[in-house]
């Protein structure tokens, strides 16, 4: 049977489940409050936002406006009355900003790819180009750098030659300025350029096959170079081993400007193809020089470090990259289509949003003004402060689709916590009630266990009282008294036994007066009662004496012992007196040893002004003879 102490147990715990889902209640609340509350600042945080950005693209697209806008008329100039400038305009496209790049002519802007020529693309791809790399180039390692390097393969392809030697200085310029190192591959004359030449010839290999061959001025000796922690090393050369028609190719490069030129189809552009191999690992079989089993591709750093990309036309694994230190493999990575990590890193050319900035193509020399305005806004916004405000940006977006679903899940869960609630609103009254009736019962409790006490206590009263009715007296029957008057009345009713004793102990009841003058008198009781503790007190005494006759000893005996210990006494005061003579001795030895000390101390006093002595004479002064290193007279001594 469950009892009310159960039951409000149970009840308690139902109140304990409501006071934590009126806390989640209140939780939830709280919670989409603050969520709604965003919600409804929305606006005014994406305005915030636009404002920012628009305030940055402002100040940024200035400066990049004046820089394209120099770059355009230092290499394709105009009459001062028709000088021509190139604008950037920020839009906003479905919340993301876009970049329209158009050339302004007698104040008539025209879209910069398809209002102008072929020649006004070469130079603003470029430019573009140099902005882009020189904005996201920066520490080694980090997410946001780049290598500072850039390869403009055929970037002067719809240039008249009369025009490649002022793009060529431009070029030559904005490398210096920015820090960039940059490979020029080009179909003109070398001549027409500023940097480092090199130019391909078309000769058969030693396979029979036509091989590139590479002509250049004579170079410093090789130097390894100490790059400081966090800068890139440049890029000292670039080894092509069986890769299209290049046999066994070195192509050195410059930390400036290097020019590579050559005639049509020698394998100029082959370059650009085994960097994006080693960079994108997008190479084929077909790359491979026919006739050969492998292609091998290394690129080598300033600090002696290099990473070497390798194709084999039959066998697993196809292709392998390795980090050389000298000539030493430090690590070997087999890779089927990704690229390590490590070279991503320590290459530093990457994708940027699938466009690659750094490695142009010939087949594409137009870079940016073919893409969206949205394209051209995210490349030229991957600087430091333009990454900050999109991340701003994605950061804001995700809190808001996150308050959405919260604000749905909580008004989901918020509905089941208030009908949960709904059950349990009575529960408060009904614990109260479930207390009152606890601690009734408790006080019912308390009440029998009483009753059942008084009970037990009664029993031997009860069993003792029919003991007594058992006696029967010549007067009348003896008849119990309730009163604690007659207690002394009963004291003289009991036999002359300790059983009466403890009978009026337990009874406390008393006798009627006309059975008094048949008991004994409250002396005799009295004697009665501590006979048993007399008992046990001459029992005691018994015990004692007998210890006490055990160990009795003889007269004889105690009389020795008392002699023999006053003669250790004399013996233990003559002792004292020898103690007084060690005493003495004792000092008398400390004198002793005292003067040993000084005699010795004095002895070496002497003996040190004799080797002083000794030390400036040449023969001993007593016997005349050489004085070896121990020289000695005992008798003198």
């Amino acid at each position: 049977m469950i009892g009310v102490g159960q039951v409000l147990q149970q009840a308690l715990r139902l109140h304990g489940r409501r006071d934590a889902l009126l806390q989640e209640d209140r939780r939830i609340r709280q919670e989409a409050g603050i969520c709604r509350a965003r919600q409804d600042r929305k606006e005014s945080v994406e305005a915030v936002l636009d404002a920012l950005e628009q305030r940055f693209h402002e100040k940024s697209m200035g400066l990049l406006e004046t820089l394209l806008t120099a770059f355009l008329n230092d290499v394709l100039p105009r009459d001062a009355a028709d000088d021509q400038k190139v604008t950037m305009e920020l839009e906003h496209l479905r919340g993301l900003p876009a970049l329209q790049v158009q050339v302004c002519q007698g104040g008539l802007p025209e879209d910069a790819l398809r209002g102008r020529g072929g020649s006004v693309a070469n130079v603003l791809s470029a430019g573009l180009r140099f902005i882009a790399v020189a904005r996201s180039s920066g520490m080694r390692g980090s997410l946001l750098g780049m290598r500072p390097f850039l390869v403009l393969d055929e970037a002067d392809c719809w240039l008249s030659p009369s025009r490649v030697g002022d793009f060529a200085r431009v070029i030559q310029q904005l490398s210096r300025d920015l820090g960039l190192q940059v490979l020029i591959i080009s179909h003109h004359d070398s001549h027409l350029f500023s940097g480092f030449p090199i130019f391909l010839s078309r000769e058969t290999g030693t396979d029979g096959y036509p091989s590139a061959q590479v002509q250049h001025p004579p170079l410093m000796a090789k130097k390894n170079v100490e790059t400081p922690k966090g800068e890139w090393a440049p890029v000292r050369e670039i080894s092509l081993r069986n890769f299209l028609s290049h046999e066994d190719t070195v192509i050195p490069l410059t930390p400036g400007v290097t020019v590579l030129t050559g005639e049509n189809d020698v394998g100029k552009s082959a370059v650009t193809q085994a960097i994006r191999a080693v960079a994108y690992n997008d190479a084929g079989d077909g790359m491979i020089r026919h006739g050969a089993e492998k292609a091998t591709i290394t690129i080598r750093f300033a600090d002696d470090t290099a990473i070497q990309w390798e194709r084999v036309r039959k066998g697993s694994p196809k292709v392998i990259y390795r980090k050389l230190k000298g000539d030493q493999v430090e690590q070997e990575t087999p890779s089927a289509r990704e690229v390590p990590e490590w070279v991503t890193q320590m290459l530093g050319i990457r994708l940027q949003d699938d466009l690659d900035v750094q490695v142009s193509d010939q087949k594409s020399p137009v870079f940016l003004l073919q893409e969206s305005p949205a394209k051209r806004a995210q490349i030229l916004d991957i600087g430091r402060e333009s990454q900050y405000l999109r991340k701003m940006r994605e950061s804001w977006k995700r809190q808001v689709d996150e308050d959405r679903r919260t604000i749905r899940a909580g008004e989901k869960r918020l509905q089941a916590v208030e009908t949960a609630l709904s059950h349990l609103q009575d529960l408060p009254e009904l614990v109260e009630q479930l207390t009152v009736l606890e601690r009734q019962s408790q006080s019912l409790q308390k009440q029998q266990e009483d009753l059942l006490r008084r009970e037990r206590q009664w029993l031997p009263c009860d069993q003792a009282q029919k003991r007594l009715q058992a006696f029967s007296l010549p007067d009348s029957r003896v008849v119990l008294p309730a009163g604690k008057e007659e207690l002394h009345r009963l004291q003289a009713f009991l036999p002359q036994q300790t059983q009466a004793a403890r009978l009026h102990k337990r009874l406390r009841v008393g006798i009627p007066d006309a059975s008094l003058s048949r008991l004994p008198d409250a002396q005799t009781m009295e004697n009665l009662r501590r006979l048993p503790e007399s008992i046990r007190m001459a029992k005691q005494i018994l015990q004692l004496q007998e210890k006490r006759r055990r160990l009795k000893i003889p007269q004889s005996l105690r009389t020795e012992c008392l002699k023999e210990a006053q003669g250790k006494l004399q013996e233990l005061s003559g002792m004292s007196g020898l103690g007084q003579q060690a005493a003495g001795f004792l000092q008398r030895l400390r004198e002793t040893r005292g003067a040993e000390q000084e005699a010795r101390q004095k002895l070496s006093r002497i003996q040190q002004q004799k080797k002083s002595l000794l030390g400036n004479q040449e023969n001993c002064p007593v016997c005349g003879g050489s004085l070896p290193p121990v020289h000695d007279h005992p008798e003198v001594a």
